[in-house]
């Protein structure tokens, strides 16, 4: 599947959720909580994979999506699926973010990873978000 075939109304309601997401996540990054995990993830250190928001440092992925969880869902208002009861964004953004930092772009790639990159990247580029 490529991410033009994925349907419209669902790409703008990727766009909306990832939104959504992030700026529960830059509000998040306040919270005393989120200070305290992120200021222990940037003293662990590691390998640069993956950047922690606002924090001006990369680290391990696993490390880096547990910090963006905790920021992205520090306050219960980040995106909510009625049905199944729970918060899918805080866990999946996170996530998902940086494994298509780590993963290499190739041009024509149909994998998942691929196609959250490209919904990413339009994600950034039409909302001009700069959380580095």
């Amino acid at each position: 599947m490529s991410y033009e075939a994925i349907p419209t109304v669902v790409r703008e309601a990727t766009k909306q959720y990832l939104l959504d997401t992030i700026g529960c996540g830059i509000y998040g990054s306040q919270t005393p909580w989120a200070k305290i995990l992120n200021q222990l993830i940037v003293e662990q250190g590691g390998r640069p994979e993956a950047t922690l928001w606002l924090q001006g440092f990369r680290g391990p992925a696993n490390t880096v999506a547990l910090g963006l969880g905790v920021m992205m869902h520090s306050f219960e208002l980040d995106d909510y699926h009625s049905g199944a009861k729970l918060h899918p964004g805080a866990v999946v953004i996170g996530s998902v973010t940086d494994s298509c930092a780590i993963t290499p772009w190739r041009k024509g790639a149909h994998s998942s990873r691929a196609i959250a990159r490209k919904a990413l990247a339009e994600t950034h580029r039409t909302n001009h978000i700069d959380i580095q």
